[in-house]
């Protein structure tokens, strides 16, 4: 958002004020985006004074009307430290490429956790980041799985995979300190069935990721990824009928709650209580188009670090450009002193 829109907007104005003043199409694209990230209120009478106002929350296909109140509450400006982190499921590095380094040199996010790049660590574009301004860090294999960190500072350390040897043959987990706080970046298993072996599998990945976390120091802690859990009911579209698949079972939502009781906080959830809000959909579906998905992208954080967070965001845009993942990245914000 440009410093004279944020200037213009910290005072409550309507729509139709804003339109006098502001001309170009480019402003009202950033009034949507300031809006679907949080950080705009719109407050709505349907042109009754009288009437109290509802504020509205950004869904896909909203619209501004002329007696809506606008007033901008990010203050992004006024914060020295602000560090943005995101995760995102990118579903083939090399086959997104174009796609990143477009949404890189645009949202200019601090630190990046992108799982399934797809791709053997020889083959990792870390030229083309490095033009970017961008360090990788990464754990990759051919065709499947594969973690890796983009950063716009060099990290003061790094762990690959679990420390007790766990899952050496899939590159699921990566580590970096950086400012003093953990960053770490899972990949979870999906499980397929509830049969399957592969099932098996995710809760026993899921103990040793909470035995793993449990050894590093929580209160400077966050954890991103594709955790494929929706963990709660508003985090799917119907959960009676979601209540026995995969990814929405009571085992698999009871070993994030354990996850959480480490010390962790949800960040989207500090921000956004709102149904309807998900961070992957089915292709093969139409799902994104329905909106008919589920949330299984998480930035999780300490509970000191989690009081820091100024905001956090689902990125929809991404999601509906050209070719893109089938995940949306999620983003969140935090004033990092340190």
């Amino acid at each position: 958002m440009s410093e004279s829109l944020y200037h213009l907007l910290k005072e409550p104005k309507k729509v139709q004020e804003v339109q006098k003043t502001l001309k170009s199409a480019s402003f009202f694209s950033a009034i949507y985006e300031a809006w679907r990230k949080g950080t705009l209120t719109v407050q709505r009478t349907w042109g009754n004074t009288d009437s109290p106002s509802r504020t509205v929350i950004y869904k896909p296909g909203c619209c501004l009307l002329p007696d809506d109140i606008l007033q901008i509450i990010d203050t992004i400006f006024e914060q020295g430290n602000n560090f943005t982190v995101v995760t995102w499921n990118i579903n083939s590095i090399r086959s997104r490429i174009a796609l990143l380094l477009d949404w890189l040199a645009e949202k200019q996010p601090d630190l990046v956790a992108l799982q399934e790049t797809k791709v053997e660590d020889v083959h990792f574009p870390i030229f083309d980041l490095q033009q970017a301004g961008y360090h990788s860090v990464f754990n990759g294999q051919k065709s499947y799985n594969g973690v890796a960190f983009l950063c716009k500072e060099v990290p003061d350390q790094i762990r690959i995979g679990f420390r007790n040897g766990f899952d050496p043959e899939n590159c699921r987990l990566i580590s970096v300190l950086l400012r003093g706080i953990w960053f770490i970046n899972v990949y979870l298993p999906q499980g397929q069935s509830v049969s399957s072996e592969k099932f098996a599998y995710k809760l026993e990945f899921l103990e040793q990721l909470t035995a793993e976390l449990s050894e590093y120091p929580i209160e400077k802690m966050i954890v991103l990824g594709d955790l494929n859990i929706a963990p709660e009911d508003i985090d799917v579209p119907d959960p009676t009928a979601m209540k026995e698949m995969v990814s929405f079972r009571p085992e698999e939502r009871a070993a994030f709650q354990n996850l959480l009781a480490l010390g962790l906080h949800d960040v989207f959830r500090k921000f956004s209580k709102e149904s309807g809000q998900y961070t992957w959909w089915d292709y093969r579906t139409r799902g994104f188009e329905r909106n008919d998905g589920m949330r299984i992208d998480h930035i999780l954080s300490s509970e000191y670090l989690i009081e820091q967070a100024t905001q956090s965001y689902i990125d929809l845009e991404n999601r509906s450009k050209a070719k893109p993942s089938d995940h949306a990245p999620v983003f969140s914000c935090f004033t990092i002193i340190e």
